[in-house]
């Protein structure tokens, strides 16, 4: 069973649905109970809320809240008119409006370019200086690499020298000795 909206139901109580619409809820608060309960308490309601008493307002208090705030509305938008007013008879003209704010613009455009020519700068010579620096670095390290072996070379070559030496002057002590037993007569 498909029940009716609030709305529906609304209409019906208030007598403005058609007549088509009326038959349909008549025959649907006939087989629903749950609907034509909900209907029966609308109804009540309605019939307490029409024979309340309603209490008499005090009109003079009523009238004379609406003459103060009258007053004051009054007050408020001729302040606010002389307030718009004394504000556009003193604001700068547009010419010298504009001519401010470009004055502004560009000496905050120059400082920010400033700041960012001298952090460039700065970056420049940082990336410079580790460049250098590593330079530096790799050369101190051929430098003691070509040390280490031109050490290695001339070590050899005396090792190799002072060998030859040694040999050199044995086959002269040999030969001196040679030559001494074929000049010196055997006794």
């Amino acid at each position: 069973m498909e029940h009716p909206s609030y709305e529906e139901l609304f209409n019906h109580l208030e007598g403005v649905s058609s007549p088509d619409a009326a038959r349909r809820m008549e025959d649907h608060l006939q087989l629903c109970p749950q609907c034509a309960a909900e209907l029966a308490g609308w109804r009540r309601s309605v019939k307490r809320l029409r024979h309340y008493e309603w209490p008499q307002g005090q009109p003079a208090i009523r009238s004379a809240w609406s003459a103060m705030a009258l007053k004051w509305a009054a007050v408020a938008a001729l302040v606010l008119g002389l307030g718009f007013g004394l504000g556009r008879a003193s604001a700068p003209s547009p010419a010298a409006l504009k001519e401010s704010i470009v004055s502004e613009v560009r000496q905050q455009l120059r400082q920010t370019l400033r700041a960012d020519l001298l952090q460039a700068i700065q970056q420049s010579q940082d990336r410079y200086q580790g460049t250098v620096l590593e330079a530096l670095a790799r050369l101190q390290e051929q430098h003691a690499a070509d040390y280490l072996s031109l050490r290695r070379d001339l070590e050899t070559a005396v090792s190799v020298a002072d060998t030859d030496l040694k040999q050199k002057s044995r086959l002269l002590s040999e030969l001196t000795a040679t030559v001494l037993a074929k000049t010196v007569p055997a006794q």
